[in-house]
């Protein structure tokens, strides 16, 4: 375990040149980004899912010992080790072992796990958002896991700053609304909770899996599907969210909204980040 300011690795990443790297040659590789707080990594369950269900569609061996386990007690140690405080910001990465072109030699696979410090997550407002359709999405078995081919999120994330906006809401092949840079999005109209399904080529988000599980225990319906962006200018509520926390938008290629959530998308949403 080494420390680099406040920022450190845990992990088994074979001695070979960075060249050599096949995330770096091939974008071959997955990662999962947790949040820790009170001293647990939160949804970590859901994460090591995710992530060994993309390893198998990559055709990835989880490595001995890789577990919920080993990495409860390396993101701890991690955090521990270097003062990040109450709450940190860990990534776990994964990618094969170097060898082969396009073509593997390998199913064999290396990892990193990496932690800094992060604020407490808060809900916050975005005021100005607007569409991105320069680069589209495209559904696909890869497309629900996060992988090292994050090209469309980097493009999309220079296309905000270029606008000036809070946020911008990307599209997918066929012009509907898919998500955002790094959350998953949500609107609320007469009493229906909506959000794009993952033919969009969306992420599977974690907190989108928490929203779709537990929104009935707060008398919410949601349904999942293919929406126009007109879909979003009817909305009572828009919000987009992710594990580090969760964004209202007020205004929508100039569109307001309201800021403020019903009370049952309240209770949801602390339910969820408690």
């Amino acid at each position: 375990m080494k420390s680099i300011h406040n920022f450190s690795v845990v992990g088994a990443v074979a001695a070979n040149n960075f060249w050599q790297n096949r995330a770096f040659q091939y974008g071959d590789g997955l990662f999962e980004t947790l949040v820790y707080r009170g001293g647990a990594a939160r949804y970590l369950a859901q994460h090591y899912e995710r992530l060994t269900a993309g390893m198998a569609v990559l055709d990835l061996a989880v490595p001995a010992g890789f577990s919920p386990e080993y990495l409860r007690a390396a993101i701890g140690g991690l955090v521990r080790e270097n003062a990040l405080g109450s709450t940190a910001r860990v990534k776990v990465q994964v990618w094969r072992r170097p060898g082969g072109l396009y073509t593997p030699d390998s199913r064999e696979a290396e990892f990193l796990v990496s932690a800094a410090a992060l604020p407490e997550p808060a809900p916050t407002r975005r005021d100005h958002v607007r569409f991105y359709a320069e680069v589209r999405l495209h559904a696909s078995p890869l497309s629900r896991f996060k992988t090292c081919s994050a090209l469309p999120y980097v493009l999309a994330g220079l296309a905000r700053r270029r606008l000036g906006a809070d946020e911008v809401i990307l599209l997918d092949a066929h012009g509907h609304v898919a998500e955002c840079v790094a959350s998953n999005l949500f609107w609320l109209r007469n009493g229906t909770l909506y959000t794009p399904s993952l033919g969009t080529g969306c992420v599977g988000g974690i907190l989108r899996g928490q929203v779709l599980a537990q929104a009935g225990r707060y008398g919410l319906v949601v349904e999942e599907g293919l929406y126009p962006p007109e879909a979003l200018l009817g909305a009572e509520t828009v919000f987009c969210c992710n594990v580090a926390g969760h964004q209202f938008f007020t205004r929508i290629e100039g569109q307001p909204f309201g800021a403020d959530a019903p009370p049952e998308l309240t209770r949801l949403l602390e339910a969820l980040y408690a």
